[in-house]
């Protein structure tokens, strides 16, 4: 069948996000370091890597609620000081550290305007992207991808995250296409490629990153380094 709909992941396929996130967490660990030496700034990372990982879980559980990103921010930090039996009231200070430090660099790869500005007259593109609401958006808008995108999908507003096949409903209905209509294009193997099979859409592994690994079980319907090859693909599915 004809392919109608895209579906973009935003952190790591659209916008990038993983050096940000790092040297985000570099700084405010480093803070914390100044402020208690009997800490390094490598212990602090791995502690807040291990918080952060167990808020994550629990979002995407349901069994956590929050709302605002500062708040998701500030209890990621207040946990990785209780971890690390220290005093919470540092975590204020880390927030506006890590914040500042995060939105200085929010940018698109350089492959992706020039790609989004083939494929947008052509197909339905919705945003697809685990999160909460407050957060994503930031960074849509501080990148302005209204230029191609007035649909979205946000797993916190949803209330459905990837891998959850609601969330892909959401944005079948978003486009108004049927699953063998579109196509999900992302990073995460499990949350993208896995979640999206499982309705029956088709897939691109976009791995612009060496850490990340082919999984057991995981079959993507194509991997592209970088989305420079994506419109091509397309072209050839629909041939």
């Amino acid at each position: 069948m004809h392919i109608r709909a895209l579906f973009f992941d935003l952190d790591d396929t659209l916008l990038e996000t993983h050096h940000a996130h790092h040297v985000a967490v570099r700084r405010s660990c480093e803070r914390v370091a100044e402020r208690h030496p009997e800490w390094t700034a490598d212990q602090m990372v791995e502690a807040f890597t291990e918080a952060y990982r167990h808020i994550e879980r629990q979002l995407e559980a349901g069994t956590l609620k929050i709302t605002s990103h500062r708040e998701f921010r500030q209890f990621s930090w207040e946990e990785t000081l209780r971890s690390c039996r220290l005093s919470p009231a540092l975590a204020d200070e880390l927030t506006d550290l890590y914040l500042a430090e995060r939105r200085s660099r929010y940018a698109l790869f350089p492959d992706a305007p020039a790609v989004l500005d083939q494929l947008a007259p052509e197909y339905a593109l919705v945003l697809v992207t685990n999160g909460l609401g407050e957060l994503q958006r930031e960074k849509a808008a501080a990148v302005r991808l209204e230029r191609w995108f007035d649909r979205y999908a946000v797993s916190g507003e949803v209330g459905s995250w990837k891998p959850d096949s609601g969330i892909f409903r959401r944005a079948l209905d978003l486009a108004g296409a049927s699953s063998e209509e579109a196509v999900m294009i992302g990073d995460a193997l499990e949350r993208d490629v896995l979640g999206a099979r499982q309705l029956g859409i088709r897939t691109v592994w976009i791995r612009r990153y060496p850490h990340l690994e082919p999984q057991d079980g995981i079959h993507p319907d194509a991997e592209l380094a970088d989305l420079t090859g994506l419109s091509a693909l397309l072209r050839d599915w629909n041939a």
